[in-house]
């Protein structure tokens, strides 16, 4: 008898955008592209090469190139944020939720946003760059966005 295995590993984004009084502005849902150094680094956790492969922040930036598996780093990145909470989905399944206040990210205009793990910090283009995804939104004083990112590993 044999066995077929397949293994993934999808993200998907979704983005709540909130007026300052609290109402649902908008919401927008993406899947992202997860890059190859951090399918790299799920291998070497099973070789033993790695060890922290926790995302740890969201960074955004102001490019929309296209996105490609081999990018290290945001392209343009001008702002990051720690991650606000991460909570187990069920079996294979990590939700990781960053909020951005109305001070935060308000210029330039955001076209790409990314997760950065292992030994990211708040300096730019820190860490291992998860996944990326091109988002366009020219955030204001005026609104707060919330960012619930789902991996699911299957």
């Amino acid at each position: 008898m044999r066995i077929k295995n397949k293994w993934g590993w999808k993200g998907r984004v979704d983005i709540t955008i909130y007026n300052i009084d609290g109402t649902t502005k908008e919401t927008v849902h993406l899947q992202n592209e997860i890059k190859n150094g951090a399918l790299n680094a799920v291998r070497g956790l099973l070789n033993g090469t790695a060890s922290d492969i926790q995302i740890k922040y969201m960074a955004w930036g102001g490019s929309s190139t296209a996105n490609d598996p081999a990018q290290t780093t945001l392209v343009s990145e001008f702002g990051r944020k720690q991650v606000t909470s991460q909570a187990d989905g069920g079996v294979g399944v990590e939700v990781t939720t960053v909020y951005m206040s109305p001070f935060e990210g308000n210029t330039p205009k955001i076209e790409e946003l990314g997760w950065f793990a292992g030994e990211a910090t708040e300096a730019a283009d820190s860490g291992l760059l998860i996944a990326r995804v091109l988002y366009s939104h020219q955030k204001t004083f005026s609104e707060t966005i919330n960012v619930v990112r789902t991996d699911t590993i299957s």
